[in-house]
């Protein structure tokens, strides 16, 4: 992973995780959002939405200023399309075989490498900084799969549009992983990636601590397979929301 490849699909080896990679998961995991500012779809305001989890998930969520009690500034004629942002933890649909155009459910994360950014981005002339990509790992595909994906063959999850994604595998594997994001949805982003992030693997694979409640299973090395462990209930985690951002 000594370059970045965009839309290649790459084998993940705990042995290529930089140490620069489990040190930025370890910040995130003492990180933990509350909540995200995203805009009211009937004014595109932008507001604070302290119970927002994933933000890429504002795009089903009708949100408007008075969920939380804030009045619009100028209804605009007809419902705002609202713009969404991914983050470390966020769950989504991502091309799995580009030839066939086929998804598989995957979960954005900071990438292995020393690089450890889960975007990458295009610096033009204008100081804007439009998202290329993201990286992803996807979900319950039997191996740590997972790479730079565009950000346009993306698509926040949502099990509404499971029968109108192509998958890479049809029948009952796919299916498996649906139902593990439904109820990854129900979850902080710091708990998705304590299971399902491939850094948070290596790291455990490295025997190196992670704050988490979360320990492997009888099944260690098996994606997706873990158990409850009161171990930090007591501990004080920190908001930082811009931290989960850009």
């Amino acid at each position: 992973m000594s370059s970045i490849q965009i839309g290649k699909i790459l084998r993940l080896d705990q042995q290529e995780v930089s140490d620069n990679a489990i040190a930025v998961l370890e910040s995130r995991l003492h990180s933990q959002p509350r909540g995200f500012s995203v805009p009211c779809c009937l004014c595109g305001t932008v507001r604070h939405h302290p119970t927002l989890i994933d933000p890429g998930q504002i795009v089903y969520d009708r949100f408007t200023c008075q969920a939380v009690n804030k009045s619009c500034c100028a209804v605009q004629a007809g419902q705002v399309l609202a713009g969404y942002s991914l983050v470390p933890g966020s769950l989504v649909f991502a091309i799995h075989d580009p030839v066939r155009a086929r998804f598989w459910p995957a979960i954005v994360e900071d990438s292995p490498d020393h690089f450890s950014n889960h975007v990458f981005t295009f610096h033009s002339g204008d100081n804007t900084s439009p998202i290329v990509a993201y990286f992803v790992t996807f979900i319950n595909l039997g191996s740590w799969r997972g790479g730079w994906i565009k950000a346009d063959s993306l698509i926040p999850f949502s099990s509404r549009f499971q029968s109108q994604v192509n998958s890479c595998l049809e029948g009952l594997k796919f299916s498996e992983a649906v139902r593990t994001c439904e109820a990854l949805l129900k979850l902080s982003l710091r708990d998705r990636l304590l299971r399902h992030s491939f850094v948070a693997f290596a790291a455990r694979q490295r025997g190196i601590p992670l704050p988490n409640k979360w320990i492997l299973g009888e099944t260690i090395g098996k994606q997706g397979m873990y158990r409850d462990f009161d171990g930090d209930e007591g501990m004080d985690w920190q908001s930082n929301p811009s931290f989960w951002s850009l």
